[in-house]
């Protein structure tokens, strides 16, 4: 806080509208300290990670910027980086059991997921698969002879697909007439419905394009073994998920636990999900962080945290956000 406090003396004395050099001086040493002490520190125990946590979020809420995924990632890939989770800060062989066996599966889990993923991208990529029919684009015809409509594209709309394709199939295509040669369903009002062959060409040509491209496409994917890499991606893409889950769900209790969920969050905060119910979502995992690491931290606590000292980064922190 001391820092802050020089900042605010100086602006205290007041200015003509612009900051004075002593001014900028003041803020320049407040962001130096922020952006470099506070944030390339590795705090060495669990009560520097608790420090690390507890003051920088704050100190940027209190200078008008946000903390984000990767000001958030970097703050945890230093509490990561934190000797204090060796072994010998361990309550227990049972604590966060859980937590440590998830920690011991993730590098094989993410090396098995990004391998999965990588794999079916690197097929995709070889832009070999068969390329939609031109009779799936829809024309003025068909909307003016009554076909399923798809999105509305604004310029144009959406080709055919799935949807529209079952209803081809299901409804012939039929029109009014004032009169028919060959009969067709009479109406009350003297007209007839009947098949409009014109329509009913257009639309079996529809079904032929679609069938001829689904074959085209799955000799494509069974070439490539598609099916299986893609079975692969999404059991390699549940353990995943399920890890980051069960870990986000589990309290810490011990610097090794804390860890695990360290460890987690760092490899998630690159990615930029938002929502809540998402395994990905980096705010949800770095809160369930925090909040850990706060509790965990409290003086009343008969952890770990309340015995160990970290001089240098409470120190540290101190000197823009306390004392």
């Amino acid at each position: 806080m001391r820092l802050e406090a020089e900042n605010s003396a100086e602006y205290a004395k007041g200015n003509d509208g612009n900051a004075t050099p002593a001014q900028s001086a003041a803020t320049s040493a407040v962001w130096h300290h922020i952006n470099g002490t506070l944030s390339e520190t590795v705090p060495t125990t669990a009560a520097g990670c608790v420090a690390l946590a507890r003051f920088i979020p704050p100190l940027f809420d209190r200078w008008g910027a946000s903390l984000d995924g990767e000001q958030a990632g970097k703050l945890f890939r230093l509490i990561e980086r934190s000797p204090a989770h060796q072994p010998e800060h361990s309550e227990g062989p049972e604590a966060d059991a859980e937590l440590i066996e998830i920690g011991r599966q993730w590098p094989g889990l993410v090396k098995a997921y990004l391998s999965a993923d990588s794999r079916v991208h690197d097929v995709e990529e070889l832009d070999e698969e068969p390329q939609r029919q031109k009779e799936l684009n829809v024309y003025s015809f068909d909307n003016l002879n009554g076909f399923p409509r798809t999105e509305d594209w604004g310029s144009r709309f959406a080709p055919y697909d799935a949807d529209q394709i079952e209803e081809l199939r299901a409804v012939p295509r039929v029109a009014v007439y004032l009169a028919t040669p060959r009969g067709g369903i009479r109406r009350e009002d003297g007209t007839f419905l009947n098949i409009n062959e014109a329509a009913q060409r257009r639309a079996e040509s529809i079904i032929e394009a679609w069938d001829r491209w689904q074959a085209e496409i799955a000799a494509y994917e069974a070439k490539h073994d598609l099916p299986a890499l893609r079975a692969s991606c999404r059991e390699a893409t549940a353990a995943y998920d399920a890890a980051i889950l069960k870990a986000r769900s589990l309290p810490a209790q011990t610097a090794a636990g804390l860890l695990v969920k360290a460890r987690i969050a760092a490899e998630l905060c690159p990615f930029g999900f938002k929502e809540d119910d998402d395994a990905l979502d980096e705010n949800a995992i770095l809160k369930s962080v925090l909040a850990d690491l706060l509790k965990i931290g409290q003086p009343s606590a008969t952890t770990l945290w309340a015995a160990e000292t970290d001089p240098a980064a409470i120190a540290s922190g101190r000197t823009a956000v306390g004392a």
